[in-house]
């Protein structure tokens, strides 16, 4: 049997896990490596969401200031991500709710396993935990499935397992209700798009787009990020809405990534980082 497909409601959006190799027998292996994986991304959303009060993002926010609770070294890492990109893209990606200019000591501080609020501030990792939670997916079915090639999609984040293959990804680009599509070659392990009018379309989105956009773009324009790391794939789609084109390039080199940006009608129009490949019209 060829090709298998799942999908499970998971952090604000449809987590699904498609695997095609024409070697691989779609069994009970396949069957407990995918169950296995979306068990991961529950045990990640219930350390990453803002919206669950017993989550550690949500047992942080709750934090009065001066006080610290411990953390595990998945969200440390993250976090470490996150604070670092929020600094480097100028405060374009912020991981703070309300959000939280770049500037001086950073509102609160992670060290030896425990993280602690400093100032009054409340963590939003929203637009950097679904790019991480799909790589995560997809190391974990390489490690299960070592024979297997897919991919991971959390609604817009795609990650591929065991990495980088020859096949192409199907974008949604441009205004998102229009449905317009672009091919392109994965030339990185993780692929993330993201769209103002894409969380003003779906109810369920948890992504958030409460800022002016930066000159030039409309919540009708798409962006697409390419990385190595699905974290960066996801933050770096909100530097490119929001950042200058300098800072977005500057971004884009720094994690070896490569950043289209789509108008309305699906052309592209700007392009930053590493040019490995353009989209097929």
């Amino acid at each position: 049997m060829r090709g298998y497909r799942r999908s499970r409601p998971g952090l604000g959006t449809l987590l699904t896990v498609s695997v095609d190799d024409a070697g691989l027998d779609v069994g009970l292996g396949v069957e407990a490596a995918v169950r296995s994986a979306f068990d991961l991304a529950e045990s990640l959303e219930s350390v990453f969401s803002r919206f669950d009060a017993r989550s550690t993002v949500g047992r942080f926010n709750a934090l009065p200031v001066g006080s610290s609770l411990p953390a595990c070294d998945v969200f440390s890492s993250l976090l470490r991500h996150a604070l670092d990109l929020w600094q480097a893209s100028e405060g374009a990606f912020n991981p703070f709710f309300p959000e939280t200019p770049a500037a001086g000591r950073p509102p609160l501080v992670a060290s030896q396993g425990r993280v602690e609020k400093r100032s009054p501030c409340r963590l939003d990792l929203n637009g950097i935990a679904k790019g991480d939670v799909a790589e995560r997916m997809a190391l974990s079915l390489a490690h299960a499935l070592p024979r297997a090639v897919g991919r991971v999609n959390a609604g817009g984040d795609v990650a591929a397992f065991p990495g980088i293959d020859a096949s192409t990804v199907l974008l949604r680009v441009g205004r998102w209700q229009s449905g317009l599509a672009r091919e392109a070659r994965l030339t990185k392990r993780s692929v993330a798009t993201t769209a103002v009018s894409q969380s003003v379309a779906d109810p369920h989105s948890a992504s958030r787009y409460s800022r002016r956009l930066r000159r030039g773009l409309t919540p009708e324009h798409s962006v697409t990020a390419f990385a190595n790391r699905g974290w960066a794939a996801d933050a770096l789609t909100k530097v490119a809405l929001y950042a200058p084109p300098c800072v977005v390039e500057r971004c884009a080199r720094e994690l070896d990534a490569q950043i289209w940006v789509f108008d309305p009608g699906g052309e592209l129009v700007e392009t930053y980082g590493h040019h490995e490949v353009r989209p097929a019209v």
